[in-house]
């Protein structure tokens, strides 16, 4: 059922079916008087009862009532009937909205990787998951024989099957071994654009899985904002007891999950936001601590946030080592310090044993092997970087964040080819993918594309300045369109007094592009020096990106490599595939 706010807002904001829809006997002018009767707006409702009788009189001398009855009593009745059937009209639209409310959910089958087959409980799991789930206020469940795939006969995503079963949420999942024993990954995605909506591990045991059945199914009513009863309320409050955990922090952390998946500069904050409160509700809840670290570690870049270097790290790191204490064998909180280790204080060393501790505690983390590849490749040894970057995607086919990754690797390798052809496939399922369109405009560029690069970054410019102003400003450099570069650049000038205003920041290495676009070397250099000096994260990128192959015997760019203790030149790249930009 919907909530009274639910129900109230459908009524102020949709139009109720015309009483001749549902039956052609209805009279022309009573409908319209109904129809009068129900204007959203004031005004143009029947401003007095005698107005709406004149109308009803009007209707009674065209519309025939036997003969028996006189016109007083004709008139009044039909006035009667109005009243009634309107108050049928809003109880059958109520009705309606009430019916239609909430989603319906595709389950598809849950699989078993690295579990012998005679012990996988994916069949059972999945058999009992959909009895659960039927039962939930608001949700329609449609099952499918088919477990998403991108290989084989019967290949489809989950976006594919929700279409096809008529679905609008998906979900999807697999069993795979951890240390800590069987691990039950859930993942539910919106079908109309393929977004993540969340991810859910669970510990399952063979001999509780029910109670496994009904915290999903729970989770997944919270994570789709379905009504909840009392008695569902009273069995979440049981189930997180069972897990030591707060059920109210439980739900914040639901909600954080949520917004991070989505993550951009707003639902990253909202991300926070609802990791802070689950923190808050239960100070020992290491997985929104740690949840709270992977926010923290992008809210100094231009896709994400807008904190200082400085402010974001301090924060992203105060919270992982407060999920590690809580939790050392929670490997989320070892993926959230090595992302720090990495990013905020470029320690490559220990960085790579957090990401090796996450990877040994739960293997199939995709997160642990993105992050893990990414650290690899920027220390130069590409081709393990690309190995994790593979895993990463593997274990997480669907999502775009994982299957990017890869084909970014493939561009630090000097694989343009590969690399094109990889964002070429990743557009087809997320045509909407903003980091993917960002990337393959860098890519273009190392294939001498500069149009089609200019032409993206004009596209994400209009939208976002902050996040398109540096590479569409060092396309028109490049392209000797210099005074657009220069209009481009005097812009994010005065985005960055805008933003100051309100303690807000624009990194330096933004402008440092365009200079760079301009040929005004110095300029540049003299951004990136200060990029380097606040430890920003994506300057690492610069030491590795094909983009900067022509610089690295230049002076300024050999102490910058020097300082931040990486390889002057790509390391581990394989000679049969190093074709470097020009």
């Amino acid at each position: 059922c919907k909530t009274n706010a639910e129900v109230i807002s459908a009524i102020m904001s949709r139009d109720p079916q015309s009483l001749r829809q549902v039956s052609i006997n209805c009279p022309r002018g009573l409908d319209q008087i109904v129809n009068r009767c129900l204007q959203k707006d004031r005004g143009d409702r029947y401003q007095s009862a005698a107005e709406l009788l004149i109308d009803l009189e009007n209707t009674h001398k065209v519309v025939s009532l036997p003969p028996r009855f006189d016109s007083y009593f004709n008139v009044r009745t039909a006035a009667l009937a109005a009243v009634v059937l309107l108050i049928c009209v809003v109880a059958t639209f109520i009705y309606t909205t009430w019916t239609n409310a909430g989603h319906t959910l595709a389950v598809t089958p849950i699989t078993c990787e690295g579990v012998a087959a005679n012990q996988c409980l994916g069949p059972t799991v999945t058999e009992e998951l959909v009895k659960t789930l039927k039962h939930r206020h608001g949700l329609n469940v449609a099952s499918s024989k088919v477990a998403p795939s991108l290989f084989g006969s019967q290949a489809a995503t989950p976006q594919k099957i929700g279409q096809e079963l008529n679905a609008d949420v998906v979900m999807y999942g697999k069993i795979t071994h951890a240390q800590t024993g069987l691990i039950l990954t859930t993942r539910l995605e919106r079908v109309s654009d393929g977004m993540r909506i969340a991810e859910n591990d669970t510990s399952l045991s063979p001999d509780k899985l029910s109670w496994v059945e009904q915290w999903v199914s729970l989770q997944t009513a919270a994570q789709l904002r379905l009504p909840m009863t009392d008695e569902d309320m009273s069995l979440f409050n049981t189930l997180a007891l069972q897990q030591n955990l707060n059920a109210d922090a439980a739900k914040l952390y639901f909600l954080g999950q949520i917004y991070w998946q989505k993550r951009d500069g707003e639902n990253i904050q909202m991300a926070i936001d609802n990791y802070t409160q689950a923190t808050e509700k239960d100070p020992a809840f290491a997985k929104a601590w740690a949840g709270l670290a992977d926010c923290y570690v992008l809210m100094n870049t231009v896709m994400y946030g807008e904190l200082t270097s400085k402010d974001a790290m301090l924060k992203a790191e105060s919270a992982a080592r407060k999920a590690l204490q809580l939790d050392d064998n929670l490997a989320e909180a070892h993926e959230a310090y090595a992302s720090v280790l990495f990013k905020g204080h470029w320690d490559w060393e220990n960085a790579e044993k957090e990401f090796q501790k996450a990877i040994a505690l739960f293997p199939d983390y995709s997160p642990a092997h993105l992050g893990y590849s990414q650290l690899l490749a920027h220390i130069g040894k590409f081709d393990e970087a690309l190995a994790q970057s593979q895993l990463a995607k593997d274990e997480d086919p669907f999502y775009p964040a994982a299957a990017m990754n890869h084909c970014r690797n493939l561009y630090f390798a000097r694989r343009n080819d590969q690399a094109d052809a990889c964002l070429d496939e990743t557009e087809k399922e997320h045509p909407n993918y903003v980091s993917g369109k960002y990337l393959h405009g860098i890519i273009y560029l190392a294939q001498d594309r500069i149009q089609e690069a200019t032409r993206i970054y004009e596209e994400i410019y209009a939208k976002d300045k902050a996040l398109g102003g540096a590479m569409l400003g060092y396309c028109y450099g490049i392209a000797n369109r210099r005074d657009d570069a220069q209009r481009v650049l005097n812009d994010m000038f005065e985005l960055k007094k805008e933003r100051q205003k309100d303690h807000r920041d624009l990194p330096p290495q933004e402008f440092g592009f365009i200079y760079l676009g301009l040929n005004d070397l110095d300029n540049a250099f003299a951004m990136f020096q200060k990029s380097a000096d606040e430890k920003y994260p994506p300057l690492l990128g610069i030491f590795i990106s094909p983009m900067f192959d022509r610089y690295r015997s230049d002076p300024r760019f050999i102490e910058l490599a020097r300082q931040v203790k990486l390889p002057l030149r790509p390391l581990a790249v394989s000679d049969a595939s190093s074709t470097s930009a020009k």
